[in-house]
């Protein structure tokens, strides 16, 4: 087999931007599949130094959360911290696992003329606003899952089959071969913000498309039998995603609809 690459990023949750937020990589998920945050990993990425001015803004959270009519137990979760304190000794120190809604609304009573609340209210909203697109389409959420596992065997394949891989450059051949347009003018074209994943933005059938496209790259790549240069994996899922293209888009027309957006066309004469 090929030898590995370290050029290439395997984040399933920053298709288009590579890296994470700070507010990602403090992410926790617990055994039942819940998403928390802990206060004082919180407290850094918002722009707070000292615990009690931070405390002060999780009890003016907690106000919102009552008055909002949910119950504070679910959503602010007292958590002990042991710490060293020398000669091997430890206390506890308090701290608190934080929902994704608590997070929310700590972020939203926060200033946002400063810089790191202003970042935290666009994480915390556009997730928000994710989760609840998916919650009322369970048929997206199901395609942009399916799509987080071709992207990764995709990903998998160029780091594998590919001297310096490009990921970003493999994205754009992806989107330019299906929609004609690469994925800044995606973003302008709907409006999507830089820090926002493209694939939260666009329709059903164009995450199919995309999944389409890059579960057969990473199925004949391989068939090369050695590493080949990016400008030959370049071409060859050019060539891929313009049959996929083709196909979809040809099928989108007959049913009437923008394949990128889902949006009904409009009916010309």
């Amino acid at each position: 087999m090929a030898k590995k690459s370290k050029d290439v990023q395997l984040s399933l949750f920053n298709l288009d931007t590579p890296g994470q937020t700070p507010f990602d990589s403090i992410r926790h998920v617990d055994e039942h599949g819940n998403e928390y945050w802990l206060a004082r990993e919180l407290m850094g990425p918002l722009g707070y130094v000292k615990w009690q001015k931070f405390q002060s803004a999780i009890e003016r959270a907690k106000t919102s959360c009552q008055n909002n009519g949910h119950s504070i137990d679910d959503h602010f979760i007292g958590a002990g911290k042991m710490i060293e304190i020398g000669k091997g000794g430890k206390r506890e120190i308090g701290d608190f696992r934080l929902s994704h809604y608590a997070c929310h609304l700590i972020a939203m009573n926060g200033d946002p003329r400063k810089a790191p609340i202003a970042a935290a209210q666009n994480y915390f909203v556009e997730q928000t606003r994710k989760q609840e697109y998916q919650d009322a389409n369970p048929e997206w959420a199901a395609a942009r899952y399916e799509g987080l596992i071709s992207r990764k065997a995709f990903t998998e394949a160029l780091r594998d089959f590919v001297k310096n891989p490009d990921c970003p450059r493999a994205t754009n051949e992806i989107y330019r071969g299906i929609f004609g347009l690469l994925a800044s003018e995606i973003r302008r074209a709907l409006n999507v913000p830089n820090k926002a994943e493209i694939r939260d933005h666009i329709s059903r059938p164009a995450l199919i498309a995309i999944s389409y496209a890059e579960a057969w790259v990473s199925s004949t790549l391989p068939d090369y039998g050695e590493e080949i240069p990016m400008d030959v994996a370049a071409r060859h899922i050019t060539y891929i995603a313009n049959k996929v293209g083709s196909t979809h888009n040809e099928l989108a027309d007959n049913a009437g609809v923008d394949l990128l957006t889902g949006k009904k066309l409009l009916k010309q004469g």
